[in-house]
């Protein structure tokens, strides 16, 4: 993890011998303790990541408070020995330990010149998404592009507008100077030939694409980029093409496209992008790609399949130190678990990816994660500790302004009225969810909120409205391919016609749950079963 004592002083600039030279006595002290720290401060066995570079840090604020901040820039450029080779301030965001960068970033802004202070905003504007901050973010990532149009800096315009989320229509020549240096870029001098030809259609599919505008399908808002996306995977720039997905963009909500795929339920899409990239990039990536490729199976309600993506997920994201990341694969994990019955090692798994989340300051996925744990509370009976969660997790999504953070906690919600029989509290919550989900484009939320209507109203003996809500989440469910709630779906309705003396079509429902319940092996298997059963018996 440390650098030789000689390497570090003269990649920093300190020549020791000279400290004892330096006036008035304060300064000397300071220099010498930023000396001592990078020389002979060792961490304790079993040390924390950030334990293994307090002597860095520790230098770093010595050296700040004497204003060398020359010496003070080098340290945190310093490479750090770790399996992602990364400068210090970009380590520390890997890490989880967004506070600290922010902190070194603002000792450093406005201190010594334009390069610097565009490092500095932009790192504090992406630690604070990283935080769920978003109004903080914004405000550092619009001063970001105020200084880069002050400097007449179009990279750095354009990799602002980028983190600030650009909005549909999508600026094409903004994203070419975000990810390419198209000074230097001459397509017509591109060879061979083949090569030049997928170029040319980058840049086309960047610049000249519109949305067609009958087309109600949100897949063709994002057409141009995922086709360039497609032509940078033939030449294999990779790198490019993982920041082509990873590109924010301010739509119903302000999220990076991969992530805008999943909220619309295009899982099939998504897994072949992450597959693509997978190992073609760093470890890193490849734990995004991972851990991306398992959510979206366990949307699709494939859970052995997406625990195999998210083992290998944690795996590399422990070996990095990649808390967020770590804690992120934790959490689906604990989803994969809870829908194959198995609701103990769910809740396991979700109490650590919350502890990971409190740790680092993530307080989106932290409100997520207590929503998912009050949800797995209340499918095993612990009400106190389920509307807890569920109110917390409601509070804290609501606090950082994330919609899509806020359906997990209200679907909760109207779960858990709905065991308690207080329908009209159930109703409440699974329509705010609907409204949330179809403001936001969240396709799968808003079949769960749908659903969730459904039982309540059947409840109630409201049969007629129940069957609407159940045909109108069952239609969502199959067009994204959701099998595990499209079992749910149908397993009610067979329920309902059975209830109302319709035997033939509640059988036809029942047969068809069943058939995906054992495709998937998930408890809902043993219920179709039964019911199956009783049916049967109850026609003799």
């Amino acid at each position: 993890m440390t650098l030789s004592q000689e390497s570090v002083l003269s990649k920093i600039g300190i020549e020791p011998s000279y400290v004892k030279f330096i006036n008035p006595i304060w300064k000397r002290a300071h220099r010498r303790a930023a000396v001592n720290w990078l020389t002979k401060y060792h961490s304790p066995q079993a040390a924390s990541n950030l334990q293994k570079v307090h002597g860095y840090l520790e230098a770093f604020h010595h050296l700040s408070v004497v204003g060398a901040w020359e010496e003070s820039s080098e340290i945190i450029l310093l490479q750090i020995d770790t399996p992602t080779q990364e400068e210090l301030h970009k380590q520390l965001h890997t890490w989880g330990y967004y506070h600290q960068q922010i902190e070194l970033y603002k000792n450093l802004l406005w201190k010594l010149n334009y390069k610097w202070d565009v490092i500095c905003l932009s790192g504090i504007g992406n630690a604070y998404d990283a935080l769920g901050e978003d109004r903080k973010a914004v405000d550092y990532h619009k001063q970001h592009l105020q200084l880069a149009r002050d400097n007449g800096d179009r990279r750095e315009v354009a990799l602002a507008l980028c983190n600030l989320g650009l909005e549909s229509p999508f600026p094409g020549e903004v994203i070419l100077t975000a990810f390419f240096d198209i000074e230097r870029i001459n397509i017509k001098s591109i060879l061979p030939r083949w090569k030049r030809t997928q170029y040319r259609a980058i840049f086309n599919w960047l610049i000249k694409y519109n949305k067609p505008l009958d087309s109600i399908n949100s897949l063709e808002i994002v057409r141009g980029i995922l086709e360039s996306f497609h032509h940078l995977f033939a030449v294999e720039a990779w790198e490019e093409a993982t920041k082509i997905i990873t590109l924010r963009l301010n739509l119903t909500v302000n999220e990076e496209l991969h992530n805008h795929l999943y909220i619309w339920g295009y899982y099939r899409e998504l897994i072949e992008l992450y597959n693509q990239t997978l190992g073609k990039s760093n470890p890193k990536w490849d734990a995004i790609c991972l851990a991306g490729i398992g959510r979206a199976y366990n949307a699709l309600g494939d859970f052995c399949k997406a625990m195999d993506y998210l083992d290998q997920s944690l795996d590399i994201s422990k070996h990095l130190g990649d808390r967020r990341r770590e804690g992120i694969a934790l959490s689906q994990l604990g989803t994969s678990y809870r829908s194959l019955g198995d609701s103990s090692t769910a809740i396991d798994y979700y109490q650590q990816s919350f502890t990971i989340a409190k740790e680092i300051g993530d307080l989106v996925h932290k409100g997520i994660t207590l929503g998912e744990l009050g949800i797995t509370y209340s499918f095993v009976g612990m009400h106190n500790q389920a509307i807890e969660s569920l109110q917390k997790s409601l509070w804290i999504t609501q606090e950082a302004g994330s919609k899509v953070g806020q359906v997990v906690p209200l679907y909760g919600l109207s779960v858990f009225h709905l065991q308690q029989r207080r329908y009209d509290q159930a109703i409440e919550y699974s329509q705010q969810q609907l409204n949330i989900a179809r403001e936001i484009s969240y396709i799968h939320g808003e079949g769960n909120a749908l659903s969730s209507l459904g039982e309540v109203r059947n409840e109630r003996n409201q049969h007629s409205e129940a069957i609407d809500n159940y045909q109108q989440a069952l239609e969502i469910f199959k067009s994204i391919g959701a099998l595990e709630s499209e079992a749910k779906v149908v397993s009610n309705l067979a329920k309902i016609h059975y209830k109302l003396g319709e035997r033939i079509l509640a059988l036809e429902h029942c047969d068809r749950a069943l058939s995906i319940a054992t495709e998937l092996d998930i408890p809902l298997k043993k219920e179709c079963r039964e019911f199956k059963q009783q049916l049967e018996s109850s026609h003799e």
